[in-house]
């Protein structure tokens, strides 16, 4: 896997506008996903399972949502993305992790790309 990282909060270059190069590549060549949410996010639990169903996994301090790669899914992660800083660093997307497939991860709400 190669890795991305956007931590340099100082600097302003255009990491949102690669992410979303990378986020909209993966999604037209991905068949399923998961999006990592923590448990006090109950809205954002609430709206991913319009995409997705919750899996059945030990993880006590969030749930997972997955689901098919579609274009429902592709135009929600889409629109839902935005350069958003909350006080400590600029998030690109509302969903602390989205996986795709076993190619694409974009974690720490967006900061962090690993990719095949």
């Amino acid at each position: 896997m190669q890795s991305i990282y956007y931590h340099d909060y100082e600097n302003d270059y255009p990491y949102f506008e690669m992410w979303q190069k990378y986020m909209k590549e993966y999604l037209e060549k991905t068949n399923t996903f998961e999006l990592h949410i923590w448990n006090e996010e109950t809205e954002l639990i609430e709206f991913a399972l319009k995409y997705g169903n919750i899996k059945d996994d030990p993880w006590k301090y969030g749930k997972i949502i997955t689901g098919a790669v579609d274009a429902r899914f592709i135009e929600m992660i889409l629109s839902t993305a935005e350069k958003i800083y909350d006080g400590v660093f600029h998030k690109m997307t509302p969903f602390f992790s989205i996986f795709l497939d076993d190619i694409f991860e974009s974690s720490h709400w967006g900061t962090e790309i690993h990719y095949k």
